[in-house]
C-alpha cells in the first residue's frame, strides 16, 4: 500500500471547479473513517472553487451499496462527477475480498456506462491504525485524493469536449464564408448541403453531452 501523503499535492496542477457539480456518495460502515474522507473531499471541492449547492452529499449503509448509490446520484442528480468514499477493513473472512472486487468492478463499470467519471474512493485496509492514517492521520485524507482526481478528470472531459465541438464547427464557418462568393449554382447546392449537415452533426454532439 502506498505510503504517500494523500493530502499533499500541486495546488496549480488543479482546474477551477467553480463550474462543476459533484456528487458524493458516503459509506455509514466505519464511519469515524468514512466521515472524515467526506468532510476532506467536500473541503477540497471548496477550496478550488465548488460552490456548497454544486456539492451533494448522500450516505449508503455500506461499501458494498456505493455502487448503486453511485448510480443513483448519476441518475437522478444531474451530476458532473461522482466521488464514492468508503472504508473496508481486513477481518478473520474472505468477506473483505468480495466487497472490495465487487465495488471496484461496480465503479469501474459505472465510468464506462455513463462516460463521466466515478472516484473510487475505497480504502482497503489490513487493520484500523492503517484507515486511521488515512483519513486525517499521518498520510493525509484519502478524501482530498478523491477530490483531485474528480476535478482533473472532469476537466479533462470538459476540454476534450471543447475540442471535438471546435472541429465541428470550423468547417461549419468555412462553408458560411465561402457560400457568398460561389457563383455557380450547383456548387452552392453542394455548400447549402454541407453547411446543413455539419449544423446537425453539431447540434446532435451538442445534445450528447447534455443528456
Amino acid at each position: 500500500m502506498a505510503t504517500k501523503n494523500l493530502s499533499e499535492y500541486d495546488l496549480t496542477s488543479v482546474p477551477s471547479a467553480a463550474n462543476m457539480k459533484f456528487g458524493i456518495v458516503v459509506a455509514e460502515w466505519n464511519y469515524e473513517i468514512t466521515g472524515v474522507l467526506a468532510q476532506g473531499a467536500v473541503n477540497t471541492l471548496k477550496n478550488h472553487g465548488a460552490k456548497e449547492e454544486n456539492i451533494i452529499l448522500k450516505h449508503v449503509p455500506g461499501s458494498f451499496e456505493l455502487t448503486l448509490g453511485a448510480q443513483y446520484m448519476a441518475e437522478f442528480a444531474e451530476v458532473d462527477a461522482v466521488i464514492i468514499l468508503g472504508c473496508v477493513i481486513q477481518g478473520e473472512t474472505r468477506h473483505f475480498d468480495f466487497i472490495c472486487q465487487g465495488v471496484t468492478q461496480g465503479i469501474t463499470n459505472l465510468n464506462i456506462k455513463y462516460n463521466k467519471p466515478f472516484i473510487f474512493g475505497l480504502l482497503t485496509t489490513d487493520n484500523q491504525q492503517q484507515a486511521i492514517d488515512r483519513a486525517g492521520g499521518r498520510l493525509g485524507n484519502k478524501g482530498d485524493e478523491a477530490a483531485v482526481t474528480a476535478i482533473k478528470m472532469l476537466a479533462l472531459k470538459n476540454d476534450l469536449t471543447a475540442i471535438k465541438k471546435g472541429q465541428l464547427i470550423a468547417p461549419f464557418l468555412l462553408l458560411h464564408l465561402l457560400l457568398p462568393f460561389s457563383i455557380n449554382p450547383d456548387l452552392r447546392r453542394q455548400a447549402c448541403g454541407l453547411v446543413h449537415f455539419f449544423s446537425f452533426l453539431h447540434a446532435f454532439s451538442a445534445s450528447r453531452h447534455t443528456i
